[in-house]
């Protein structure tokens, strides 16, 4: 049987051969055929929710409430991936009832994680962390250890936007520890990207290259195309900070370029928003300008409005570059609404700081505004995104 360490293309070519046999019980083709989407949730294959149909389809037949439960959930992740939030969500909640029902363990766990994470990228902390806390008490009342790992990670992510930085370290350690002990690669890849994203809050930034190239190692090894674009899209924004701009864009580019091969339209938009970024700072206006906006467009459509917001705050720089003021107050006020209300205090320090800059280009004192921005971003490193944001404006202000 093939595990954790086994590159998925061979998972794929063996879930492959095995269906095209036929004839086996209705447990068996349910599982295997959403196995099959899994791999095909990495490698971006089309034919994945005809897959899913056909899964649901036979749970149906069998009236099995626990593999209705796992299709449904499938489903739900293959629409929140595909930027469909409603249809998602309605899957998500009958998978979660219908694992309820049937008092099946996996199926109960994978609905609350999944659900959880669709209420995450939705800025919906709130519900997030309840189906997560959730997660967290079925683990510890059923001794799931393998779920416990992805309950731990996905708080330590909550704790870490709420800006509760030790607490989000100690998640991701504990997740990581676990995933060692158990000899599980993914989970240890998952959990390392985890902690470098803490590290590159706090601007750890030589400690988070090293802590996501370890992930990206583990990532290669399994064929996990997803993750591997996720961690380039990481090791350019370490990069972008360290200055080095032509690593910055190589990687960004990188993660772009996989994210289109896997067809997930939220991580795409994403990688395209840093690409922006990266022109922004190589002092490409064009450029940034297009690629932000369309970013920006293609996230609010997907319903993500707090990635949106994290678009929003450069663009804005376009614009005062190019002295549109009253376009940049435009894009600052929509991201700051979405930023407070997201419970982020990172992402609602960064969109003052640009509103700081802002109210200096239009002759107004910034200083309250860097005390606001100053206060939320309490605890994070000086390297950092939000540090370095922070500092820019102390200078801009003592100078004005």
């Amino acid at each position: 049987m093939l595990g954790h360490e086994e590159p998925l293309s061979e998972v794929f070519a063996v879930a492959d051969a095995v269906l095209a046999v036929g004839g086996l019980a209705a447990r068996d083709e349910v599982l295997l055929l959403l196995r099959h989407v899994a791999i095909q949730q990495q490698f971006g294959l089309v034919d994945a929710e005809a897959r899913v149909a056909r899964a649901l389809d036979v749970a149906v037949a069998a009236g099995d409430r626990s593999l209705q439960a796992a299709a449904l959930r499938v489903r739900g992740q293959l629409s929140r991936q595909r930027g469909r939030p409603v249809e998602a969500e309605q899957d998500l909640v009958q998978a979660l009832e219908y694992a309820q029902r049937a008092d099946h363990d996996d199926a109960h766990a994978n609905a609350l994680a999944t659900l959880g994470t669709l209420y995450r990228e939705l800025g919906r902390y709130d519900e997030a962390r309840r189906a997560y806390e959730a997660l967290v008490a079925l683990c510890e009342a059923r001794g799931l250890r393998e779920h416990r790992i992805t309950a731990y990670g996905n708080l330590a992510l909550l704790e870490r936007r709420a800006g509760r930085f030790e607490l989000a370290r100690q998640r991701y350690e504990d997740s990581l520890a676990w995933a060692l002990e158990r000899g599980d690669g993914y989970s240890e890849a998952i959990a390392r990207i985890g902690l470098g994203n803490l590290q590159l809050d706090l601007g750890e930034l030589d400690a988070a290259r090293a802590t996501y190239e370890r992930a990206l190692g583990l990532a290669r090894r399994l064929g996990l195309v997803h993750m591997e674009a996720q961690i380039a899209g990481n090791l350019g924004l370490v990069a972008r900070l360290q200055g080095d701009l032509p690593a910055a864009r190589r990687a960004s580019e990188r993660a772009l370029v996989l994210f289109q091969a896997t067809t997930n339209p939220r991580e795409e938009a994403i990688a395209r928003g840093n690409l922006g970024e990266v022109a922004l700072l190589e002092g490409d206006l064009d450029q940034a300008e297009a690629l932000l906006s369309r970013s920006a467009r293609s996230l609010r459509a997907l319903g993500d409005r707090v990635s949106e917001a994290e678009m929003l705050g450069p663009l804005a720089e376009v614009a005062i570059a190019r002295g549109q003021l009253a376009a940049a107050r435009a894009h600052l006020e929509d991201a700051l609404a979405t930023a407070r209300g997201s419970g982020n205090p990172l992402a609602a320090a960064q969109v003052l700081v640009r509103r700081g800059l802002l109210e200096l280009a239009e002759g107004a004192d910034a200083a309250a505004t860097l005390s606001e921005a100053e206060a939320l971003a309490e605890g994070v490193g000086g390297a950092s995104e939000a540090g370095r944001l922070l500092e820019r404006l102390r200078r801009a202000v003592a100078g004005a």
